[in-house]
């Protein structure tokens, strides 16, 4: 049973991976400090999760990375708790959050008991349209929990916020975030929502979102 939710939990994060055919566990989810392993060595197929729906990006919040226990490198996915969301690994076109199955998320659960998660990130890098938000600035982590999701914008163009700094799921955001040239509006793993215009315009204008 164990291994047979194992290979389920890494089918579903088969988007996370760079193409091809298949490869090799184990995988482990990891604190700061140790890991615990998921399940044994086994053969998997990559490919996108097909029924699960993406979620919206939660809060900052403490956090584990899940990797394969013999490499290093970027997190195949990270895993907040408090949220029982997964978030996607580096991936073309951003990242993706979503909820695991019941039995899934058990997994993470009992595996994780043990160990100490991440800290929420207190800091970040940002761009905007490419050029630096001065000195970065914590405030743009604001922008993956703000707004009212709307059905149609009309945006002709977007400009795309990127985060980087500590290794988090928040601050590893590149092609995850874009706000509209004009109006206010910003796209956020694949969702638009409006967003207040003052914010809007600190964002394009490379302010903080205070």
């Amino acid at each position: 049973m164990r291994t047979t939710i194992f290979v389920g939990l890494v089918v579903a994060l088969g988007c996370v991976f760079a193409p091809q055919a298949s490869a090799k566990g184990p995988v482990a989810v990891c604190g700061p400090r140790a890991c615990v392993t998921l399940g044994s060595e086994v053969d998997v197929r990559w490919w996108g999760p097909a029924d699960a729906a993406q979620a919206r990006p939660p809060a900052p919040a403490p956090f584990f990375k899940l990797r394969f226990t013999a490499h290093e490198g970027d997190p195949l996915a990270y895993w907040v708790p408090s949220t029982g969301l997964l978030r996607s690994g580096a991936r073309a076109g951003g990242p993706i959050w979503f909820t695991p199955s019941a039995d899934e998320a058990a997994l993470l659960t009992r595996a994780a008991a043990s160990l100490q998660p991440f800290a929420v990130p207190t800091r970040a890098n940002v761009t905007v349209g490419y050029r630096s938000v001065p000195h970065g600035d914590w405030t743009y982590l604001r922008l993956f929990t703000m707004g009212t999701p709307v059905t149609t914008a009309d945006v002709r163009h977007w400009l795309p916020v990127d985060m980087w700094g500590p290794d988090t799921p928040w601050t590893r955001c590149v092609d995850c975030l874009l706000v509209s040239r004009t109006a206010a509006y910003l796209k956020r793993s694949g969702e638009v929502v409006t967003i207040p215009s003052r914010i809007a315009y600190r964002v394009r204008h490379r302010l903080p979102l205070r």
